[in-house]
This record gives C-alpha cells, structure tokens and sequence, in this order.
C-alpha cells in the first residue's frame, strides 16, 4: 500500500484509518471493563502482600537474616533507590526555588534552558473522531 500524501484515494486512508481506529477502541473498551471486573480484588491483594512484605522484612531486620529460604525459594530484601514522579507544576516550583537561591533571574539564558529541559513536555499531532 503506498502511502504518499499526494495520493488520490485518500478516501481509503481515510476508510481504513477508521476501521482500525475503531477496534483499536473497542480492544482498549475490552481490557479496561476487564480491568474493571478485577480492580477491587487486585487493591485487595496488594494491601494484602504489602503487610506480609513488611512483617517478613521486619522479621529479617531483627534476626539479621540475609536472605530466607522457603521451599527452594530464596528470599533477600533489595534496596534500590525509587524514581520521584512530580508534576510538572512541582518541577516549576522546585526550578524556580533553586534559580533564585542561586540570583538566576529569567533574563538569564540559563533559565529559559533549564525550563525547556525540565518543565516543557513534547507537543504530538493526532487525529480525534467525534462521532455526530
């Protein structure tokens, strides 16, 4: 299929674009009513494993165990440093608290690179459907 912007069957792109845009929706209609159906079971079962998670790690602080074995499955405690999601709105605040500590007023060419670094997200195009 050629797929050339100066061609004259858009009517097709346009056809097949819709049919696939239309079971793509109903696929992720599909996963998210099942998602659904299980939500609460699966809140549930995560407050559930984070309790046992921290009784047995407590456990293992206090009897300086390095690892458990438990029916051919060994058990350590990994520490690894956890990324911070903030908002966009935060990393503003948090920039602008730190440029002006340091006197960096948005004159500075500095500031205006450290803003489009940190704070600017990606602009994308797409087409949207609204049906009559």
């Amino acid at each position: 299929m050629d797929l050339s912007v100066s061609d004259e069957n858009i009517l097709g792109h346009i056809t097949e674009f819709k049919e696939i845009h239309d079971e793509y929706t109903t696929i992720q209609n599909e996963i998210k009513n099942f998602r659904k159906k299980y939500e609460k079971r699966i809140k549930e079962l995560k407050v559930d494993m984070e309790k046992k998670e921290t009784v047995i790690m407590e456990y293992m602080k206090i009897n300086n165990h390095p690892g458990l074995n438990y029916k051919g499955t060994l058990i350590t405690m990994l520490k690894f440093q956890q990324g911070n999601r903030i908002s966009n709105k935060k990393k503003q605040e948090q920039m602008n608290s730190i440029l002006s500590k340091y006197q960096i007023t948005s004159s500075n060419p500095l500031y205006a690179e450290l803003k489009d670094m940190f704070v600017s997200g990606t602009e994308k195009e797409k087409l949207k459907f609204k049906t009559k």
